[in-house]
């Protein structure tokens, strides 16, 4: 083989090891920087002006008929004691009154109950997007980095509430060396990190509140962030039982090792190929 077929093949798989060394940087790297469609916020600011509507007029938070339901379905509230609500996207109206189940026998309550859950699937025009354009409240949960940067962003913001010396926050297989490992800057206050990664956002210097439920609150001696949401929040069901707060920070906790370590080693195969080019130059 002569010199430059030699030559040749060596420049060949340096450049191989480049190209696969920077497609994993690449991948890593990119990982979890892509940018929320504007449809999805769009869809997500609709449903939280719909839910809005609801706490406005003091809708009781029934279990079976809760603002959740509602507002991800397309409606809103228009008369709380009639029970009178209305499609934003089509226009149609609905009444979703129920019988006081105390004075009906339940199989009738539970009769009514089903066809007040069909009619909010079905009691739109035929053209309306409601019935088919949901909220994803949390399109990029496997994308860890975006997890970490939602987290530290609402932490920023969260270091202007005003916490009393004495308040607890606490909460169940919360643990603090985790929460300390992901904040590790320690002038912040440990309890409101607990805060950060429960679901809770300032609203005021001494309120808290949920942007996906709407609850806001105040802080008393002791403070248990998952029973202070509203029970049907997303933060604690997104529709499969399990707390989406707690994947969130199981995802972003367990992986930034791992996520760390793989960048690691691209990187390294990057370096031994840029080394092996000045070998082969040289």
């Amino acid at each position: 083989m002569s010199k430059e077929d030699t030559d040749s093949n060596a420049s060949t798989r340096i450049f191989g090891l480049k190209r696969k060394a920077l497609d994993q940087i690449n991948l890593l790297l990119g990982s979890g920087l892509t940018k929320r469609p504007k449809k999805e916020d769009a869809l997500l600011e609709g449903f939280r002006k719909r839910l809005a509507t609801f706490h406005a007029g003091k809708w009781k938070n029934d279990k079976e008929l809760n603002p959740r339901r509602l507002a991800e379905r397309g409606w809103r509230l228009l008369d709380a004691t009639k029970k009178t609500i209305k499609c934003d996207a089509c226009g149609f109206y609905l009444s979703s009154a129920l019988p006081d189940i105390t004075t009906v026998d339940v199989n009738v309550y539970n009769r009514c109950l089903k066809k007040v859950y069909e009619s909010l699937e079905t009691c739109h025009e035929k053209t309306c997007t409601a019935k088919s354009r949901r909220p994803n409240f949390f399109p990029h949960f496997n994308e860890k980095r975006e997890i970490r940067d939602i987290f530290n962003a609402r932490l920023d913001n969260m270091k202007g509430v005003r916490i009393f010396e004495g308040t607890e926050i606490m909460e169940e297989g919360l643990d603090s060396t985790i929460v300390t490992n992901l904040f590790p800057d320690e002038s912040v206050d440990l309890r409101l990190k607990k805060l950060v990664v429960t679901g809770w956002e300032k609203e005021y210097s001494e309120r808290v509140r949920c942007s996906l439920c709407l609850r806001s609150m105040t802080m008393d001696v002791s403070f248990v962030p998952s029973e202070s949401h509203h029970s049907w929040c997303p933060y604690l069901d997104l529709n499969d039982g399990e707390s989406q707060w707690r994947r969130a920070l199981d995802a972003v906790s367990h992986t930034t090792t791992s996520l760390s370590n793989s960048l690691s080693n691209a990187r390294r195969t990057l370096n031994l190929s840029l080394s092996s080019s000045s070998l082969s130059i040289e």
